[in-house]
């Protein structure tokens, strides 16, 4: 039994000396020799099986680490979006409040346009009532753009009266300004 048991190990010792020979001298790679091995074992069937769950296992991993790779770059564009979402609420925020302030302006240009309307309209009733000699020799003296609302509100007739008493240059440039 000693024997045999002697003889056995002989060879395996003499199998493994032959395998790192025939490695060492490039006739035959382990490499290859151990894909050989794998492949006739696989062939068994427990150990087959086995292998089998293990290359499973191996490509699972494999998809695992792909998903959680799209998983952290979906997160990192999430994240993105969600500044830029953030940005962009701020700037719709700070735009509401810039048209808020905007129709504040118009609302009080819009009651100093009807303030200035209705002292317009009432220096023309005043001018209306006035000899035209003495309302031209008012106006002429007034700012030209002034002089003009009110004439504007003035009948044609009075209007005509008033400018024809006025100087000349004075009554030019309004004409002309009222083409414009």
């Amino acid at each position: 039994m000693k024997k045999l048991l002697l003889g056995i190990i002989l060879l395996i010792f003499l199998a493994g000396i032959t395998v790192f020979l025939l490695d060492f001298f490039g006739v035959y790679k382990i490499d290859t020799l151990q894909q050989q091995i794998l492949n006739k074992i696989s062939d068994l069937p427990i150990i087959g099986k086995y292998m089998g769950l293990e290359k499973e296992k191996e490509e699972l991993k494999t998809e695992l680490n792909q998903i959680k790779n799209k998983l952290s770059n979906n997160q990192n564009k999430n994240s993105d979006l969600q500044k830029q979402l953030k940005n962009k609420d701020e700037e719709i925020a700070r735009l509401k409040e810039e048209l808020a302030n905007l129709k504040d302006q118009l609302a009080a240009e819009q009651n100093s346009k009807e303030e200035y309307q209705q002292k317009i309209n009432r220096l023309a009733n005043i001018y209306n009532e006035m000899e035209p000699a003495k309302a031209a020799d008012v106006l002429s003296n007034l700012r030209t753009d002034l002089t003009i609302d009110i004439l504007e509100q003035l009948d044609n007739d009075v209007a005509a009266e008033i400018l024809n008493q006025m100087p000349t240059e004075v009554a030019v440039n309004i004409s002309n300004q009222v083409s414009e």
